[in-house]
């Protein structure tokens, strides 16, 4: 379920996914990302993001083709990444088609993820290591020059 906090009635709203929607959001929430009027609702036991208007969480479909989505970062507004935990990689989005196009290999358990001014992508792993993918061009999202810690 989702609950949220409504600040101009100061007040919380639980279940209200469904409650817009008449269904039921999907296995462990695990994380969310909003651009621009979308929230990206990342369900990792599910393994799709549900898509969803940010100001009513009305639904606007999903996206699936993952194992363990665990965490987005957007590139820009066409492209974002995502983790893929037990996959161990990272999936290439295409935001206005809202599929996948391609994945980079990762170690295992690619989990955050923070992206420098260079270009370059941090990304720590669950199982203690942190990789560097160099993302040639964030326009398209290619890749790589990898170096892992």
């Amino acid at each position: 379920s989702l609950t949220h906090y409504d600040r101009t009635q100061k007040s919380v709203i639980n279940n209200s996914f469904f409650t817009e929607n008449d269904f039921l959001l999907g296995n462990v929430l695990q994380s969310s990302t909003i651009e621009g009027n979308s929230i990206y609702l990342i369900l990792n036991g599910s393994g799709k993001i549900e898509m969803a208007n940010a100001n009513t969480l009305k639904s606007e479909g999903f996206i699936s083709g993952f194992n363990s989505p665990r965490y987005m970062i957007v590139l820009n507004s066409e492209k974002a990444l995502v983790t893929d935990w037990f996959s161990n990689n990272v999936k290439v989005l295409n935001l206005n088609s809202n599929m996948i196009e391609d994945s980079i290999k990762t170690g295992a358990g690619p989990e955050q993820m923070a992206m420098a001014v260079n270009a370059n992508l941090f990304l720590r792993g669950a199982v203690s290591f942190l990789i560097m993918l160099q993302i040639v061009s964030v326009q398209t999202a290619s890749c790589c020059h990898t170096h892992q810690q």
